[in-house]
């Protein structure tokens, strides 16, 4: 619905929150490809994908889901990716934590959380580039 929709900046920034400081996505938690792809939307930075044009594949486990950025804008989709640049397999809660800064790439690929297929030598630092979370600053000081 329109009201609905009117929250979805509010929802998205939970969802940032909720990346950064809530509790680790454990095995058993509840999940849904759709809530994955509003979470992959939350933590997108279109700012960061600038004239960035790539496709990823991630694998979560038996949920595929297909990412296309073209030029700061971001288009998801369930299913397998029409020729992608990376192909990314690793569960979805390695993905946010990757995503958090919890877990660090290298540390992830060298105990075999994560596997990544094709692409070019900075595919997958982009990939977190493209998906990430940092705190903002305000850019107000409220005074006490």
């Amino acid at each position: 619905t329109e009201p609905g929709r009117a929250l979805e900046d509010v929802v998205l920034a939970i969802v940032r929150w909720g990346t950064l400081f809530g509790r680790a996505v454990a095995a058993e938690d509840a999940s849904r490809p759709e809530w994955q792809l509003y979470a992959l939307k939350g933590v997108f930075r279109p700012e960061a994908a600038g004239r960035t044009t790539r496709t990823f594949e991630l694998h979560f486990g038996e949920h595929m889901v297909a990412a296309e950025v073209r030029r700061g804008r971001l288009r998801l989709s369930l299913g397998p990716a029409v020729e992608p640049d990376l192909v990314v397999k690793t569960e979805f809660r390695t993905f946010m934590e990757l995503v958090a800064g919890h877990l660090a790439l290298v540390d992830a690929r060298r105990r075999g959380l994560i596997a990544l297929e094709g692409g070019t030598g900075g595919d997958p630092e982009l990939l977190f580039e493209l998906f990430s979370v940092r705190l903002a600053e305000s850019p107000v000081d409220l005074m006490t």
